[in-house]
C-alpha cells in the first residue's frame, strides 16, 4: 500500500515539473519570436486595404484610383536639383524614365513651349501605377508665382490633357505642315526634346511656306529625313521619321507652299509613331514649332464638358486627400 501511494506521488510530481519546464520553454520562444519578428504596420483586426497607404512603412505614399478603377499614387515635391533626385530625396525611391518624360511633356505646354524648371518649383501629381501615366499634375512656378493644373480626360476617342478652363493642354498649329491638329508626344534628338506629331498613317505632310530643300535621306532604321529653309523666315525646318519621302524633290530647288514633302506613319521608336518636326535658327538653335507657327487653343466640345467637370472635381478631391495624408506622415 505504501509503495502504491509513493508511485502516485512520484507520478504527480513528474507531471507538475514537466508542465513548468514546458511553459518556461514556450515563454522563452514567444519572447524570442516577439523580439525577432517585425511588427505589423496595421493592427491585426484591420485590413491594409482600409487605409490609403503604401506597403513601404518608411516612405508611405497615398494611393487611390482613377474614375476607371486603375490604381494611382500621389507625389508632392519641390525641385532641388533634377526631378529624379528631388523625388528620391523625399520618398527614397527611383523614378521611371517614362514618368519624368511625362512631367516634361506637360510642363512644355505650361512654360511657353520649353522644358524649363527652377529651384523651388513645386510639382504635385497623381499617376497610374500600371503605366506611369500622369492623371493629374499641379505645377507651382517659384519664379512666375503661378499655378497650373492639368487633368487627363478620357474622351470618346482618346485620352488627352485638359486644363481647368475646359481647354485642351496642347494648342492647334493652324498654319503648319499637318492637316488637322495631331497630338504630339516627345523624343530626344541630340540634347533637345522635340515633338513627334501623330499624323496617322500615309498622311501627306506639306510645306507650309515657300521653301528650299537643302538635305534629304532615307533609311530603314530612321525613315525619311528632310531639311528645308523657309525662304521668307530664314529658318530651317527639320522633318524626321517620314514613312516615305517625295523623291521628285531636288536639292537646292525652291518649292511653293502646299507641296508634299512625304508621308507619315514611320515608327520613330518602339512605341511612338509619327513625324518629328521642329525648326532651327541661327547657330542651329532649336525652336519649337508651337512658338514659331500660329497656334490657337482648342476648347473642349460642349457635349464633353460635363464629363470634364466630373474628372476635374474627382482629381481635385484626390489631390486634397493626398495633401492631408502627407501632412500626417511627412
Amino acid at each position: 500500500m505504501k509503495i502504491k501511494s509513493f508511485c502516485w506521488i512520484l507520478f504527480a510530481a513528474s507531471v507538475i515539473l514537466n508542465f513548468f519546464l514546458f511553459s518556461g520553454i514556450r515563454e522563452e520562444k514567444e519572447i524570442e519570436y516577439f523580439l525577432n519578428e517585425e511588427q505589423p504596420i496595421y493592427p491585426e483586426n484591420s485590413s491594409s486595404f482600409d487605409d490609403h497607404i503604401s506597403f513601404e512603412p518608411e516612405y508611405p505614399a497615398y494611393s487611390g484610383f482613377t474614375l476607371e478603377g486603375d490604381e494611382t499614387e500621389f507625389l508632392d515635391f519641390r525641385l532641388n536639383g533634377t526631378i529624379v533626385n528631388s523625388i528620391k530625396d523625399k520618398y527614397g525611391r527611383k523614378t521611371s524614365r517614362k514618368l519624368v518624360r511625362n512631367i516634361q511633356e506637360i510642363s512644355y505646354f505650361l512654360n511657353n513651349f520649353n522644358v524649363r524648371f527652377s529651384l523651388g518649383d513645386r510639382i504635385s501629381l497623381i499617376y497610374r501605377k500600371k503605366d506611369s501615366k500622369i492623371a493629374f499634375l499641379r505645377f507651382s512656378s517659384a519664379n512666375k508665382r503661378s499655378v497650373h493644373e492639368v487633368f487627363l480626360f478620357a474622351g470618346s476617342r482618346d485620352e488627352r490633357y485638359v486644363t481647368s478652363s475646359y481647354e485642351y493642354l496642347q494648342p492647334c498649329i493652324t498654319n503648319g505642315p499637318f492637316s488637322g491638329c495631331p497630338n504630339a508626344t516627345f523624343v530626344t534628338d541630340g540634347k533637345n526634346l522635340v515633338p513627334v506629331f501623330n499624323a496617322g498613317f500615309a498622311e501627306k505632310i506639306r510645306l507650309p511656306f515657300l521653301a528650299k530643300l537643302i538635305n534629304t535621306s532615307e533609311s530603314f532604321s530612321k525613315g525619311g529625313e528632310m531639311t528645308f529653309v523657309y525662304s521668307n523666315f530664314a529658318v530651317k525646318a527639320v522633318f524626321k521619321g517620314l514613312s516615305s519621302v517625295n523623291t521628285s524633290l531636288r536639292k537646292n530647288a525652291l518649292y511653293n507652299k502646299g507641296v508634299s514633302v512625304g508621308e507619315s506613319g514611320f515608327v520613330v521608336n518602339n512605341s511612338q509613331k509619327g513625324v518629328i518636326y521642329y525648326l532651327k535658327k541661327g547657330e542651329n538653335r532649336v525652336v519649337s514649332p508651337f512658338s514659331f507657327h500660329h497656334v490657337e487653343s482648342i476648347p473642349v466640345d460642349e457635349k464633353e464638358k460635363i464629363n470634364v467637370k466630373i474628372t476635374i472635381s474627382f482629381f481635385k478631391g484626390q489631390y486634397n486627400a493626398g495633401k492631408e495624408f502627407e501632412e500626417d506622415y511627412y
